[in-house]
């Protein structure tokens, strides 16, 4: 009996000290909206170059397929690496990947938006349940990102815009592919800067996005080069 006691305190221990050396050697990444620079939060009015001010009330979007690359070389991939990150939920927007000195990795890459063959694989659980919300229909598949808010130059019915974004058919196909040089340290800072997105997009013509096509692909294109990864 005593031996059993100690077989057993002596288990929990190793799983204890395997959970605190698998955290101890991983990478801990933590998402930021920002605008010019300073930090953003829902609801909060922005002031654009031209006067106007806009805000946005929902950011929800899907980064997947987090791999590391040694040069040209993968040295590693997430399993089932789908992270819808929205701003509402704070507990989103952090998460661990394992330690680029074991991996000897010097860039990781990861999409902005769900791929054609997840999109096409039927009814998925965790992120990727279509109760969050991030779902159109089988025939037109996840929605990559999804932003809403108001905006005084928008000509819609109080100013409000919808954009969501997706599409995983040729042509307008909208995931995008991002990927960095890999910052020194173990916490990571990988932020969305609006700027030019915010500056540069026409907001008195096309306010509501709500289907793929070209103009989806265009606006997704445009969100991926905002993006930027910095050691903390």
């Amino acid at each position: 009996m005593l031996i059993r006691t100690i077989l057993f305190f002596w288990a929990i221990a190793a799983a204890f000290n395997a959970q605190s050396q698998a955290a101890s050697d991983s990478i801990h990444i933590t998402f930021q909206l920002q605008y010019k620079g300073r930090a953003v939060e829902l609801n909060t009015p922005l002031k654009l170059p031209n006067g106007n001010t806009l805000q946005i009330h929902t950011l929800r979007f899907y980064l997947s397929r987090f791999i590391f690359l040694k040069n040209e070389t993968m040295v590693w991939e997430e399993p089932y690496s789908y992270h819808l990150l929205d701003l509402e939920e704070k507990n989103t927007l952090h998460w661990r990947l394992p330690s680029n000195r074991k991996l000897q990795a010097n860039q990781l890459q990861f999409h902005l938006g769900i791929d054609s063959l997840t999109n096409v694989s039927g009814a998925l659980g965790g992120d990727l349940d279509p109760t969050k919300g991030m779902f159109w229909t089988w025939q037109s598949g996840y929605i990559n990102l999804k932003m809403e808010g108001v905006c005084d130059q928008c000509a819609t019915k109080d100013h409000s815009f919808q954009l969501h974004l997706g599409g995983y058919q040729g042509p307008h196909a909208a995931l995008q592919t991002l990927r960095f040089p890999l910052p020194e340290g173990k916490n990571l800072k990988l932020t969305l800067d609006l700027a030019f997105f915010l500056e540069t997009a026409d907001w008195t013509k096309k306010c509501n996005i709500m289907s793929p096509g070209a103009e989806a692909v265009a606006w997704s294109r445009a969100l991926a080069n905002c993006f930027s990864l910095h050691a903390e």
